[in-house]
C-alpha cells in the first residue's frame, strides 16, 4: 500500500500509522520537543493529493513550500512529481528553489523525492525537452 509505504519511509521502519515522531531541538541548553511537519514541495504538476493523504493519514502535518526560505527551515522534505524533466528544473531555478534544495540536501537532511522528485537529484538528464528534440543533457541539481 502506498500510504502504508510513505509511513514507513517518514516515520524509519515504525508500524503503519505510528504517532509522528519527537525532534529535539537544543536552545539555550534546554531541550524542546516539538512534531516533525513534513514540507511539501509542489511545483504545479506532481500527484499532490495523493501524496498529502498518505501523509495525513499518518498522523503527520504538512507545510506548503512556497518560497525558497522555507526549505531551509523543512524538518523533512516530501517532493512527489510527474511530467517533463525540463519542466520541472525550468520551475525550479524560476522560483528560487534549486539553490536552496542543493544548500538543503549537501547538509545531509531528510529528503523524499518521488518519481520527478528523485529524478531532479541527477546531475542532469537526456529526456527530450518540450519541442521533442533531444539536446544537450539537461542539467539537474546535481547532489
Amino acid at each position: 500500500c502506498r500510504y502504508h509505504t510513505i509511513a514507513l519511509l517518514l516515520a524509519h521502519n515504525n508500524p503503519p500509522h505510528p504517532p509522528p515522531p519527537d525532534l529535539n531541538t537544543h536552545r539555550d541548553g534546554k531541550t524542546m520537543t516539538k512534531k516533525l511537519t513534513v514540507s511539501l514541495l509542489d511545483y504545479g504538476a506532481g500527484n499532490v493529493r495523493s501524496v498529502r493523504n498518505a501523509i495525513t493519514s499518518c498522523g503527520y502535518s504538512i507545510i506548503d513550500i512556497t518560497s525558497p526560505s522555507q526549505i531551509a527551515e523543512a524538518d523533512v522534505i516530501v517532493f512527489p512529481g510527474v511530467g517533463s524533466y525540463h519542466s520541472a528544473m525550468e520551475v525550479l531555478q524560476t522560483k528560487g528553489y534549486d539553490a536552496a534544495l542543493r544548500e538543503y540536501l549537501k547538509n545531509d537532511r531528510p529528503y523524499l523525492g518521488i518519481c520527478l522528485g528523485m529524478q531532479t537529484l541527477f546531475e542532469s538528464s537526456e529526456e527530450t525537452n518540450e519541442s521533442g528534440h533531444a539536446g544537450r543533457p539537461l542539467p539537474g541539481l546535481g547532489v
